[in-house]
């Protein structure tokens, strides 16, 4: 009965198409992750930089719609499915891949350093999109995607001040920015230099052009000018 009740929670975790971990699993871990990470960054200058942040990474393939409207839902499936085994290929052994919904993913990073993430969600994308997808009618579909990210603590220096929930916004700020600013890109948004007073986080989340420009938020990309837009 005990296994039997292990499986049955197990599969209430999962994904049914891809196999992945889905949102109630993240629900249900990130609390002990939330506390290790206040732990680790108690002991301050006692551990190895990015030790204890969470890089939140939302991933979503590109034009997907397409793939079903035109070679039907059962292939959009099997690339959904193949698309999560690279994904899981890809990242680092500490971090969770969830399916978040649809065609995007979630991926949470464990003890990466605020300068070291963006490259990893370069050469997460890099490594996902490099090959073709084989379809059953020896067809050949590429497909790219668009990243978006951001990491927990937002502030550390005020852990209460931006929930964990806030940041998986700002990291979809992030991928609303990359799929309006022509797609196939990773942008990641982060706290600014400037300190954000209580009256001023409404901007930080509900106007992140303003955001940027009184240095409360900082946008990251490769692409050297972005159309900010926050999603309405």
């Amino acid at each position: 009965l005990s296994e039997a009740n292990r499986e049955l929670l197990e599969l209430s975790l999962t994904d049914p198409l891809t196999k992945l971990h889905n949102r109630r699993f993240l629900r249900e871990t990130l609390p002990t992750e939330l506390a290790r990470s206040r732990r680790l960054h108690a002991k301050a200058g006692r551990h190895l930089a990015g030790q204890g942040n969470l890089g939140f990474m939302l991933i979503d393939i590109d034009h997907f719609k397409a793939v079903n409207d035109q070679h039907g839902h059962d292939v959009g499936d099997a690339v959904l499915v193949e698309f999560a085994d690279r994904l899981r290929a890809a990242v680092r052994d500490t971090d969770e891949v969830v399916r978040w919904g649809g065609e995007e993913f979630l991926v949470m990073c464990r003890d990466v350093d605020r300068d070291k993430l963006h490259a990893l969600a370069e050469r997460l994308g890099a490594e996902v999109k490099q090959a073709p997808y084989e379809l059953a009618n020896g067809q050949s579909l590429f497909k790219t995607v668009s990243i978006g990210y951001s990491q927990y603590p937002f502030d550390a220096d005020d852990f209460d001040r931006f929930h964990y929930e806030h940041v998986i916004n700002f990291a979809d700020q992030g991928l609303y920015l990359a799929k309006n600013n022509g797609r196939d890109m990773v942008v990641g948004v982060l706290r600014g230099p400037t300190t954000i007073e209580d009256g001023q986080m409404s901007i930080a989340h509900e106007d992140l052009s303003d955001a940027v420009a009184r240095g409360l938020v900082t946008v990251v990309s490769s692409k050297e000018e972005l159309m900010l837009v926050t999603p309405g």
